[in-house]
């Protein structure tokens, strides 16, 4: 047996140790959603240093503190003190030198200087049939809450102290025991029928505990009478509570209780990485999937760009040779008598028929090339769902460290799966669409935006209700959404060069091909050519003439070309970015797991190593 004083010092050292325990253990909790476990551990350093924290609830005038007087050596009072009529709360504790302080109002802490309150916490309460007009019923539920031993006071006169067994209704105690006080007013019978009564009143609020009697307050004095009841009480408490060392007995405790949340951290931890591994392994299916469609599918759109160029470069060198063939100086004496008027709608006419060409070109090629790329994506996000649903759910919701974490995880994974449906439904539309019903739908774009949100909202509720489940409907409402579009492209009968002036400004992105040139040039060129007096004047005229439209045409070229192909590149990372997007949550999830875990990891490596300092404390101590 390892003697009193070596008993002594160990419990310093043991309280050394759960402190610094306690700090890491604290920084550990700091990631995780367990916020009553974060308050345990704040609250078990003022457990520590506290000792064991004795609570006595009762009506007024049942004897609770003069049976704590008693019980405790009578050293919470001074000798001839009277003991006054508790209000609020009176605790007392050990102290270097007898003191006083007013913790707040109604709550007072006495410090003694004598041994036997050396690691306990004695707390004395207000009668419970005065606690609620004085408003302490919440914080006497809280101090039997925070106690590790409970005694319930009651009379022998009248056990039947409703607010008492109200009070102990629900709450959750750590050891309780009851005294019957004033069993010297009543005969054995009564007392038994006490005793069985309490019995029965706490089956029905599931409590089991010791019963002792004790005498009562004599008449005419404020101590209570010693019996040998007070002596039954104080054993048990010393045997079966205290131990022969207070401090080191509570101590061992709260080291058993912090290995036990030790040990659930740990395991939590080891869900919580496994989670993350396997979101990580859907993660990086899904970036392969992408990164894969975007090398496999860059071609499409160089190849749509070269095409382009040449169709642009061979438009427009055809443009040109016709408005320079029709700047024949002896044709426009011979067909345009009328003047510069007549000869401007001429060139307009070819101008707008070569623009109208070259816009339907782009369309079809641009359509051809996006319907291609967008069936692509289709089939990435159709494997993308397969990964969704067969993802892992191993964080479950009633994981005490990582609850609300886990339904965070299972709403983005909802979410993701429902704007992943809707998008691929859009994208299904586009590709099945007619020309005309194509611009339509591309054009519509914000529904599409708003029937997202909206599959993040289901999504949302899917994973607090199904815990990540489908949300039957989103897909129907999607389809929906594509077959008005339908009806009312129908309906409009909107040719495809209205409907991508349309788009401009509902999309805001679409190839559209301006001006071949200004039409201010074409108009001043009919009137230098009308005001030539003579046919050298109107030979040099059309000369200078058909070098200025030539010069316009190359820097329009030029223009032209450059902003195609960069509405182009805009088109197709627009759509790979909206792609990419529906799994940004998800991603930022995973992520941020991805930094958390490893400093997690290495916090829980340590916890090991605390649990295995544990294991040696309660090797070295014998009590």
């Amino acid at each position: 047996m390892v003697e009193e004083n070596e008993r002594q010092i160990f419990a310093c050292k043991d309280k050394l140790v759960v402190s610094r325990l306690l700090e890491n253990v604290n920084e550990a909790l700091k990631d995780t959603d367990a916020s009553e476990e974060k308050k345990l551990v704040k609250d078990f350093l003022r457990k520590v240093s506290t000792g064991f924290r004795f609570v006595a609830v009762g009506s007024a005038g049942v004897g609770k503190s003069g049976l704590l007087n008693e019980l405790f050596g009578k050293v919470l009072y001074k000798e001839n003190e009277a003991i006054p009529h508790t209000i609020g709360f009176r605790e007392y504790r050990y102290g270097g030198e007898d003191a006083e302080i007013l913790i707040e109002p109604g709550n007072v802490r006495i410090f003694r200087n004598v041994s036997e309150l050396e690691g306990i916490c004695v707390i004395d309460t207000q009668g419970t049939d005065e606690m609620e007009a004085a408003g302490q019923a919440d914080k006497v539920k809280q101090q039997i809450q925070q106690s590790d031993v409970l005694i319930v006071v009651l009379s022998a006169e009248n056990i039947r102290d409703f607010a008492v067994w109200d009070l102990l209704e629900g709450t959750d105690a750590g050891k309780v025991l009851f005294v019957l006080t004033k069993c010297d007013l009543v005969d054995e019978t009564q007392i038994q029928v006490c005793k069985e009564k309490i019995a029965q009143y706490m089956e029905e609020i599931h409590l089991h505990a010791p019963v002792f009697t004790v005498s009562s307050v004599q008449e005419g004095t404020s101590q209570i009478q010693k019996t040998d009841g007070f002596e039954s009480v104080r054993n048990y408490i010393k045997q079966n509570i205290l131990g022969t060392n207070p401090i080191l007995t509570k101590q061992r405790e709260n080291v058993v209780e912090l290995k036990q949340l030790l040990q659930q951290l740990s395991s939590s931890f080891e869900l919580r990485k496994k989670q993350h591994d396997a979101d990580k392994q859907i993660l990086e299916r899904i970036n392969s999937s992408m990164d894969s469609f975007f090398a496999n599918n860059r071609f499409l759109i160089d190849s749509l760009e070269q095409e382009l160029t040449r169709e642009i470069e061979s438009e427009l060198d055809a443009y040109q040779n016709e408005i320079i063939a029709k700047l024949d100086p002896h044709q426009i004496k011979e067909r345009f008598a009328n003047g510069s008027r007549e000869f401007t709608d001429y060139l307009n006419f070819i101008h707008e028929g070569y623009r109208q060409r070259m816009t339907t070109n782009v369309n079809q090629q641009t359509q051809a090339a996006i319907r291609k790329y967008l069936s692509g994506l289709e089939q990435v996000f159709e494997e993308a769902t397969g990964y969704f649903r067969k993802r892992e759910r191993l964080i479950a919701l009633e994981d005490k460290f990582y609850g609300s974490l886990a339904e965070s995880k299972q709403y983005m994974s909802a979410r993701a799966e429902e704007s992943i449906k809707v998008t691929q439904d859009y994208y299904h539309a586009l590709t099945d669409a007619s020309s005309e019903l194509f611009m339509k739908i591309w054009n519509a774009r914000s529904e599409y935006d708003k029937k997202m949100k909206g599959a993040q909202i289901a999504g949302g509720v899917a994973g607090t209700i199904l815990g990540g489940g489908a949300v039957i409907g989103v897909g129907t409402v999607a389809a929906a959404g594509t077959a008005a579009a339908a009806g009312t492209a129908a309906t409009a009968g909107t040719s495809v060069a209205a409907a991508v002036g349309a788009g401009v400004a509902a999309a805001g992105l679409w190839p559209v091909i301006g001006a071949l040139v200004g039409g201010f040039l074409i108009a001043q060129i009919a009137k230098n050519i009308a005001n030539a007096k003579s046919m050298p004047e109107l030979e040099k005229s059309v000369q200078k003439s058909i070098e200025e439209f030539k010069m316009e045409v190359s820097k329009n070229r030029t223009a032209m070309t450059e902003e195609i192909l960069s509405t182009i590149e805009a088109i197709f990372k627009r759509e790979l970015d909206t792609a990419d997007k529906t799994f940004l949550d998800f991603r930022m999830s995973v992520n941020i797991d991805s930094q958390k875990i490893p400093l997690l990891e290495e916090r829980m490596e340590k916890i090991d190593g605390y649990l295995l300092q544990i294991e040696e404390m309660e090797r070295e101590v014998i009590v």
